[in-house]
């Protein structure tokens, strides 16, 4: 008996290779590859517009009109999404977690964490595992 089954993913794994992000004005494609392929350097908004090599105004209204989001909750995204993969896929403790994602304390990176998913990390790793 040869029957198919059908296996669907827990999640995609981002590589360096997929993390173009196809987006004009290219600073804006620039700006989202250095958040997302740098989020565990603890970014500011200052450094991805030093990298991008505009203004700070003109990199913001570009996020704004369309992202419909800020440079800065960009980078929080990008740390928190980078956190759910690590609380998913190892057993890292909760410092290290919060460190590998850009959070320069554990409590900031608690705080931030409960506050997109009313749940603590410790929680969600439990009910995402």
């Amino acid at each position: 008996d040869c029957s198919e089954v059908l296996v669907m993913p827990r999640e995609v794994e981002n590589r360096g290779s997929t993390a173009i992000f196809p987006v004009d004005p290219p600073y804006l494609a620039a700006a989202l590859s250095y958040i997302h392929s740098h989020v565990e350097d603890g970014l500011l908004a200052s450094d991805v517009v030093k990298r991008v090599g505009v203004s700070y105004a003109t990199l913001e209204n570009v996020f704004r009109d369309r992202l419909k989001t800020t440079v800065q909750r960009e980078i929080m995204a990008s740390r928190v999404e980078r956190a759910e993969h690590l609380l998913r896929s190892s057993s890292l403790p909760m410092k290290e977690v919060a460190a590998l994602s850009g959070f320069k304390t554990q409590q900031y990176f608690s705080a931030c964490f409960r506050a997109r998913h009313n749940l603590s990390p410790v929680d969600w790793r439990t009910n995402n595992v």
